[in-house]
């Protein structure tokens, strides 16, 4: 059974798993940071932006719910890109 947890859709377990899997991805991210060339530099800045606002989300009760259409976005969407800010219907229009 899901939890509605302001407003969201998605269980509290799986938010709290995101909500790990981001802060873990972070840390590595900021690791490259450090290590990495000029191209990773680029690269990871983006990827903690991102990453820092789904953490915001999280905390906002908006994890998972598409910035631009308000609908929830896909969960295996979530699985493969967990900081995706939108749905996959408007990723398609952002990409045309």
């Amino acid at each position: 059974m899901r939890k509605k947890i302001l407003g969201s859709y998605l269980s509290l377990e799986y938010i709290k798993g995101m909500e790990r899997w981001l802060v873990n991805r972070r840390v590595a991210k900021l690791v490259i940071l450090r290590e990495g060339g000029e191209s990773a530099l680029l690269h990871s800045l983006n990827d903690i932006t991102q990453i820092d606002f789904a953490l915001k989300r999280i905390k906002n009760g908006r994890y998972g719910i598409c910035s631009d259409c308000g609908i929830p976005i896909e969960q295996g969407r979530l699985e493969i890109i967990p900081e995706t800010p939108i749905c996959a219907g408007c990723a398609r229009e952002h990409s045309h």
